[in-house]
């Protein structure tokens, strides 16, 4: 599996100019195999207010947590191709070929009940139509797409008391990753495989 980081790399999900070289390294590491698993996990968590929402903030999110992920997905989707074509298998599955968007539960319309963080929010519920956008344009390739949201985890940007483990969102967000069939593809689900709705 290779591995790619903006921390690795040197490259902001923002650079959309750095893509293509992202495309060439990548090409180099896997050969003509193709990339069967691309998982956007870039992710800002500017959360406003109505009181003090700016075009600033929202902007910021969807550039990184909206923008960003559509256009690398774009850029490398000649190598998910690739690899969709050679697998022999008619299933979607992440071992034929596959885009999994990281999203958060707050990009759930259905789920919102308490309002606020704007440009968050309508960051996410955009990255999940650009997902639901790419499944029914790629199933015919032979790529599922679905987003999954980690879970509420213990990281700079987690936040409240009931904070799961990085370990616990990892390991349950694989397990749903390896186990994704045809009936994933263009939904949302959480970590542990249970599906979220819209």
């Amino acid at each position: 599996m290779y591995q790619s980081s903006r921390e690795k790399s040197g490259k902001d999900i923002k650079d959309e100019k750095s893509f293509p070289e992202i495309r060439k390294k990548l090409e180099q590491e896997i050969g003509s195999e193709g990339l069967n698993l691309l998982i956007n996990n870039a992710g800002v968590a500017i959360g406003t207010s109505l009181d003090n929402v700016t075009k600033e903030a929202m902007m910021e999110n969807f550039e990184v947590n909206t923008v960003g992920p559509l256009l690398l997905s774009k850029e490398l989707l000649p190598l998910l191709k690739t690899a969709a074509s050679k697998s022999g298998s008619d299933s979607l599955s992440c071992a034929r070929g596959s885009i999994v968007n990281i999203t958060s539960k707050k990009g759930s319309i259905d789920v919102n009940t308490i309002g606020g963080s704007y440009s968050y929010r309508a960051s996410k519920t955009a990255l999940n139509m650009v997902t639901k956008s790419l499944s029914a344009d790629l199933k015919p390739h032979g790529i599922l797409c679905f987003v999954l949201h980690p879970g509420c985890v213990k990281t700079d940007m987690g936040v409240g008391s009931s904070l799961i483990a990085p370990q616990t969102s990892v390991s349950g967000m694989m397990n749903t990753i390896l186990q994704a069939n045809d009936k994933h593809c263009g939904l949302m689900f959480n970590y542990d495989g249970k599906l979220i709705p819209w």
